[in-house]
């Protein structure tokens, strides 16, 4: 499934590592883009600067992004950070924060963008949420340390490189991290008509983990395979172990197009109706509008950032028709479960790029 690689070898040889010299020698490789240079600062740092950031919600399933689950404070926290990094010199925790929580409302080339901007102590600190994909201490190079055995891993898609597509095909590497006592590689290749995740045993004794294989925005994921055996469902953490000597070991998702659920460009400027009237929000049943938990809370954060009128829409069994000249906000549909992930998560860079713009 992986195409020839042409990559910028950004890497750390760390002491007293076998592998140095060698493919195998540790540290971060991506493809040529405009982001590379920036990320590949992270090798020369020996000691990454420690940054005590709350966690983002995560879905109970361990789906990439479940709205649902964020609360008011996570929402009003998202605004607070989006106001800071407006103003005139955003620090590099805001930052670090930012980049985190693009990465857990599944927007992966927001959060490499964010990172990116990061002086590369604050970088190494959090790369090992992206590669290997998991909360864990970073060493030299910001190189996952100290994973539990078991540990469930969510690699990131590779950072944009500028190519265009969709999906944008790319390669990202990551080499040397640890799982127990095990040290261990791992490659994310997007195609074009899937993606693979290779995971090599570099080193120490057997290891077991899962991993869930991403996929990319606007597609959907349709079967997945662990070495070549179909598997059931998608998007779930798939058990591995790796032994030494072993042959890598490779899950594959394969995507399809999916028919857009959700226009993928703010207007500019923006329609005179959301101007005047503002968004109407269809929400699911159990929303909270007082409380601000949920995608309520998504709806409150736009409303305070922008200045928009927001409001939560009547459901429709209970409509009635509007009086002539009467206001006729824009409705948001976020009723459905189908795509509404997906939604959430382009609504959040729509409103990241209105507020931040240039900074980005």
């Amino acid at each position: 499934m992986s195409r020839p690689s042409v990559c910028a070898f950004l890497a750390l040889a760390l002491p007293g590592w076998a592998g140095q010299g060698s493919a195998d020698a540790p540290g971060l490789r991506v493809d040529p883009g405009p982001l590379a240079a920036a990320l590949g600062a992270v090798a020369g740092v020996e000691k990454p600067r420690a940054l005590a950031i709350a966690p983002w919600p995560r879905a109970p399933d361990g789906a990439a992004f479940a709205p649902e689950e964020w609360r008011a404070a996570d929402w009003e926290r998202l605004g607070a950070l989006y106001a800071a990094a407006g103003g005139e010199s955003p620090s590099a925790f805001n930052r670090a924060e930012l980049a985190l929580a693009a990465l857990a409302s599944g927007r992966t080339g927001d959060a490499w963008r964010h990172g990116a901007k990061l002086p590369p102590a604050e970088l190494a600190t959090i790369l090992p949420h992206f590669l290997p994909g998991a909360a864990a201490a970073a060493g030299p190079g910001g190189i996952a340390r100290d994973l539990p055995e078991g540990v469930v891993l969510r690699p990131a898609l590779p950072p944009p490189t500028g190519q265009g597509g969709s999906p944008e095909r790319a390669r990202v590497e990551l080499v040397g991290f640890e799982i127990a006592d095990a040290t261990v590689a791992v490659v994310v290749t997007v195609e074009g008509d899937g993606v693979e995740l290779e995971f090599r045993h570099l080193g120490g004794p057997p290891v077991s983990f899962s991993a869930v294989v991403p996929c990319p925005p606007r597609l959907v994921m349709t079967v997945e395979y662990a070495d070549w055996e179909r598997q059931e469902g998608v998007g779930l953490a798939r058990p591995l172990r790796l032994e030494p000597g072993s042959a890598p070991l490779r899950l594959w998702g394969r995507f399809e197009r999916r028919r857009p659920a959700w226009p993928g460009h703010l207007p500019h400027p923006l329609p005179a109706q959301i101007a005047a009237y503002g968004l109407a929000f269809h929400l699911p049943e159990g929303s909270d509008w007082e409380a601000g938990h949920g995608l309520a809370g998504l709806a409150q954060l736009i409303g305070r950032t922008t200045g928009l009128r927001v409001s939560q829409a009547v459901p429709v069994s209970e409509a009635v028709p509007a009086a002539d000249g009467a206001p006729w906000p824009i409705g948001i549909h976020l009723v459905s479960e189908v795509a509404r992930a997906e939604k959430v998560a382009d609504l959040l860079g729509q409103l990241e790029r209105f507020l931040l713009g240039a900074r980005r």
